[in-house]
Formats: structure tokens, C-alpha cells, sequence
């Protein structure tokens, strides 16, 4: 997009850019100066203003194609900048902050070409109008697909300015329809307004078709009339639409990836603590949810099953009467009972399922008010026990697998999620496995003394590639979908003594490398923000 604006702004990548930049400014310092005395003078005076400055003004002439609005997510704006300051040498503004009206101001003036702004304050009703006030020549959108929605207001607003200052809209995606044909029709129609028709033909002629012949039962008449009607939108998007894939652009220049897989075993402790946590109450209910119920509901359909002589005649039977099987979660199974929840005292709840009470615990003031089933007193159960507690306990997994620390409360957190956090620690460490926990403690300890080796199998096998790596001169990059688990690795390499040495020779290494000395100060684990600028060994 950088290379689309310099040569709109016939750009030659010299200095020659620079010294145009500076002439242009002077000029129109020079004019707005005069305007300024003009003005001044006729105060004292008593006269008319002059229009000499004025006339100053009108005869500067700035680039074609300015002024040129970037809208960009927010937290991206400084990227944006600084991108402008590696790639050439251009005339940019951010509206941000406290300097928002010395920024427009600058563009209205002539002394800026571009001006950036983030999406939240471009939607904004009173930065709004302050932007459309501008005559833009063009528009362009990062993130393109946040405009899908036609209903939107920040939709309404980029459909506005583009009326008004009657400009040509550039959007940037990478993800042109997340979800519904409608949402391709707003953002074609957006930056070419009339080329898919109008909405209503688009759903009835494109939409439908397409969507219908996605139906698993879809006879070929359909098929082929969606098909059909794919080329057709094909071949009326294609002048708006530019599509750039890597592979095409950058082939000379992408390196030869090189993906592995490597399954690590779990530790003595990780596999201490996952047998005794799938042996919960939660997650005993998830793992039999779909097994028959053993009330006796089922009587009827085991004596049919066992009257099967051969294997062949059991399968065929359980296909034929699956239907009349009643299981658990529909029967006795539902909810985690209490076994002794007849007796005098006990909850109903089992007490140590602690994900379900967590997923259900409501404030309820008096529970005749409540339509649904009240248990307790304070748990109110939903439709879709017992399985609505699925993905909370296979999260709770994937912390073990990746690392028994992950699992420990942490200080730092609010008090309601160290709360939530310290009734599973203690369901899901027994006395024993405390022991074995860094700190001895449900509480996260990082000392210097914590054998992650021990702890964690990824660990294991991450510190065995590190070494190996590392020693080869190789640049890694370590990603994680979760950041308490980069704390983990970025506590295990400070520890390590052979890998804080390496790993701190590679940094430096890496920046000298590309002669950039600004990122010096920078500790290892900030190294992933800088992504696009290394090629070496990637661990995930």
C-alpha cells in the first residue's frame, strides 16, 4: 500500500523527496506567514484584509493526489508511522490525542499529504465531522472487513465521506467474508457502488443459489446453478478486486519452510495430576454423558442385545434401536449429584465439582422468580447440562499438558478470577502433588530454584531445542497461545544459565545483524514483536 501511495504522489525513493517535502513547506510557511500580517495589519489599520496571501495560498501546488486519509485499527496507528518513516520520506499526521487539531490543521494547510487516524476515533460523531470537512482525495482502510456490516455506524460513516468528497475508497483485508454473502456485497459496494447490483438482487440472484447448493442433500440442478452463478460474481468483483497472495509476490524472497511436529510425553507430575483431575466429579459426568443410564430405563433394550448371537447382529441391532437408548446426560446423570445428598446436611451439588458450580452460580434472590431449576439455593442449571461445561474442562487439560505451573493462582490477578482459580487448584492438587509444586503452594512461586524440567514435558523438549539451536547461531522465535506460559519459558531461560547466555549473544547478534541498534535495550521476550524482520528457527 505504501508503494500504491508514493508513486500517487510520484514518489522517486531519493532525496530528491525530501528536498521537495522541504521546499513545498517553506512555501506555504511563507504564505500562511503572510496571511497571518495581513490580517494583523488590518487590525491595526482599520482597513479590509488584503487577499495577497490568499492568492499566495491558491498558487502552492501540492502533490496530485493529496490529501489521503489512512484509516487504520488504533493500535496499529504508530506501526503505520513508522513504516512511512522506513519506506521513504513522506508528509504524514496522525490524528491522536491532544494534537488531533493541529494534525487536521496541518492538512488543511497543505503542510501534510497524509493523515492517519484510528477506527474508533474516525467513528466517533464529533471527530467525524471534523475530518469530513476535508476534501479527500482518496481513502484508504486497513482491516477493510470491520466495515461489513451495513448497519453499522462506522459503515455509514466511510459510506458518508465517500458521497461527500465524492474520493475512491481503498480497503486492505485479509478476510474479505467471515461469514454471509452480505457481508461481501457491503464492501464491494462500498468502494464500487452499483457493481453487484443492488442488495436485493444480490441475495435473490448470487446469494441464494450458492447458499442453497451447500445443503448436504442438494440435487445437481442447484449444484450447477450455483456454480453458474459463482463465475458470474467472479467476473463482476474482479475490477474491484485485487487479490495478492504470497506465494505469487514473494516467491523469490520467502525462505523454504520447514514444519515439524514433536509430541512431548507428559511428566511423573503432570500424569499424577491429570489421572486424579478426569477422575472429578466434572469430568466423569462429561466422559459418560452418552453412555446408557444404568437406572434401569434401559432394561428393555439390553435384554433384546443380548439375545444377539454374533458381533454383526449386535451392530446391527444397535443401529436399528439407538433411539430408544435413554443416556445419562438425558436421565440420572444430568447434573453432578451429591451421593450422600440424602442425608442430613449435604448439598444436592457434588462439592468438588467445582467447573459445573462455577458455570451455574447466580445471584438469586427469592427462586420462585426463577423459571428454571434452582439446586442449593444458588446454582441455577441451563438446557445444555452437562456438557456446557466442555470447553472449560478441556482448557483446564491443555494447562496440564503444557505446563502444571499454569494451574497455580497468580497474585497479580483480580481477586474474582484468583478466587475461581483457588477452588480448582485445590479439587485438583492432592497433599501429595503440592508438594511437588513450585512453592509448595496453590500459589504461583517463579524462585530461582523451580525444576521446570521436572515440571513439564514441553519444557523438556522446548529446553533440548533451545540448546540446539541456539549453539548453530540460529535466531528463535518462541509463540504461545498463552502468555502465562511465555512467563513460564521466559522464567526457565533466566534460571538457565547456558541458555540466558545463548539466548542473549543471539539478541544481539540479531540486531547487529540487520544494523538496526535501536532494539538493544530490549529484553528476549519482546524479540516476537519483531517477527517480520528474522528468518531462522520458529517454535510454537
Amino acid at each position: 500500500m505504501i508503494s500504491l501511495i508514493a508513486a500517487l504522489l510520484k514518489k522517486t525513493g531519493t532525496g530528491l523527496d525530501l528536498l521537495e517535502i522541504n521546499q513545498h513547506c517553506n512555501k506555504v510557511k511563507k504564505a500562511l506567514q503572510a496571511r497571518e500580517e495581513s490580517k494583523h495589519q488590518a487590525l491595526l489599520t482599520g482597513f479590509g484584509i488584503k487577499n495577497d496571501s490568499d492568492d499566495a495560498l491558491e498558487t502552492i501546488e501540492a502533490p496530485r493526489f493529496t490529501p489521503i486519509l489512512i484509516i487504520v485499527p488504533s493500535s496499529v496507528v504508530d506501526n503505520w508511522q513508522n513504516e512511512f518513516k522506513t519506506w521513504g520520506h513522506f508528509n504524514v499526521g496522525v490524528y491522536a490525542g491532544s494534537n488531533r487539531e493541529k494534525a487536521l490543521d496541518r492538512i488543511k494547510d497543505g503542510l501534510d499529504f497524509i493523515l492517519i487516524t484510528g477506527k474508533s476515533l474516525f467513528t466517533r460523531a464529533g471527530d467525524y465531522d471534523e475530518l469530513a470537512q476535508v476534501e479527500w482525495k482518496v481513502v484508504i482502510v486497513d482491516e477493510y472487513h470491520e466495515f461489513k456490516n451495513g448497519k453499522s455506524q462506522s459503515f455509514k460513516r466511510l459510506q458518508d465521506l465517500r458521497d461527500n468528497c465524492e474520493c475512491p475508497i481503498v480497503g486492505m483485508t485479509g478476510t474479505l467474508m467471515q461469514n454471509k454473502h452480505e457481508e461481501l456485497f457491503f464492501l464491494i459496494d462500498l468502494v464500487r457502488p452499483g457493481l453487484i447490483g443492488s442488495k436485493e438482487a444480490f441475495r435473490n440472484e448470487i446469494s441464494r443459489p450458492i447458499t442453497y447448493a451447500r445443503a448436504k442433500d442438494a440435487k445437481q440442478k442447484v449444484l450447477d446453478l450455483a456454480e453458474e452463478r459463482e463465475q458470474i460474481l467472479r467476473n463482476a468483483i474482479r475490477p474491484a478486486f485485487l487479490e495478492r497472495k504470497k506465494e505469487v509476490v514473494l516467491k523469490d524472497e520467502l525462505t523454504e519452510k520447514k514444519e515439524e511436529v514433536i509430541f512431548c510425553e507428559l511428566t511423573d507430575i503432570q500424569k499424577k495430576i491429570y489421572r486424579h483431575i478426569i477422575a472429578l466429579p466434572d469430568y466423569q459426568q462429561l466422559r459418560f454423558a452418552n453412555a446408557p443410564c444404568d437406572c434401569g430405563v434401559n432394561k428393555q433394550y439390553f435384554r433384546g442385545y443380548k439375545k444377539m448371537k454374533t458381533h454383526r447382529e449386535q451392530l446391527d441391532y444397535q443401529r436399528r434401536n439407538k433411539g430408544i437408548l435413554t443416556l445419562k446426560k438425558e436421565c440420572c446423570y444430568r447434573y453432578p449429584w451429591n451421593p450422600l445428598r440424602d442425608e442430613p446436611g449435604e448439598p444436592q451439588i457434588e462439592p468438588d465439582a467445582i467447573l459445573w458450580k462455577q458455570s451455574h452460580e447466580k445471584e438469586i434472590g427469592c427462586p420462585t422468580d426463577i423459571a428454571q431449576n434452582v439446586i442449593d439455593g444458588k446454582y441455577v442449571a441451563c438446557q445444555n447440562c452437562p456438557t456446557c461445561t466442555t470447553l472449560v474442562a478441556m482448557h483446564k487439560l491443555y494447562k496440564i499438558s503444557s505446563h502444571p505451573n499454569l494451574l497455580q493462582v497468580d497474585r497479580l490477578e483480580s481477586a474474582a478470577a484468583q478466587k475461581k482459580k483457588l477452588e480448582f487448584a485445590k479439587v485438583a492438587f492432592t497433599p501429595e502433588i503440592l508438594k511437588e509444586m513450585p512453592g509448595g503452594s496453590y500459589y504461583k512461586s517463579d524462585g530461582i530454584m523451580d525444576d521446570h524440567m521436572k515440571l513439564s514435558g514441553k519444557m523438556r523438549t522446548l529446553d533440548y531445542c533451545l540448546t540446539k539451536f541456539l549453539k548453530r547461531r540460529n535466531r528463535v522465535l518462541v509463540f504461545s497461545y498463552s502468555t502465562a506460559a511465555l512467563d513460564v519459558i521466559q522464567n526457565h531461560i533466566k534460571v538457565s544459565e547456558d541458555l540466558y547466555l545463548l539466548s542473549t549473544k543471539m539478541m544481539l547478534y540479531g540486531m547487529y545483524s540487520n544494523k538496526d541498534l535501536v532494539f538493544l535495550n530490549l529484553p528476549v521476550q519482546r524479540m516476537v514483536e519483531y517477527a517480520s524482520r528474522w528468518k531462522g528457527v520458529y517454535i510454537v
